[in-house]
């Protein structure tokens, strides 16, 4: 329980190796960049189709198809 009061972040990033700590960075960015590239596809699907329930159906179904992978990898 002691380490999970660590106050210094220098010992925090000391606990990860360099790698885990670029991996780290890497789906850091990956994420980023998914979120930010969704955000822009939701806006074309609303211009084109000025239907929300296109948008909300796009969001479900990239959400769905996603799951089984995530809970494979997991």
């Amino acid at each position: 329980m002691a380490y999970l009061q660590v106050r210094n972040k220098t010992a925090i990033t000391s606990l990860l190796s360099h790698s885990t700590r670029t991996f780290m960075l890497i789906l850091g960015l990956n994420g980023m960049a998914n979120s930010l590239s969704n955000i822009f596809i939701n806006v074309f699907l609303f211009k084109v189709t000025q239907n929300l329930y296109d948008v909300a159906l796009f969001n479900f179904v990239s959400y769905v198809i996603w799951m089984p992978f995530y809970l494979r990898a997991s």
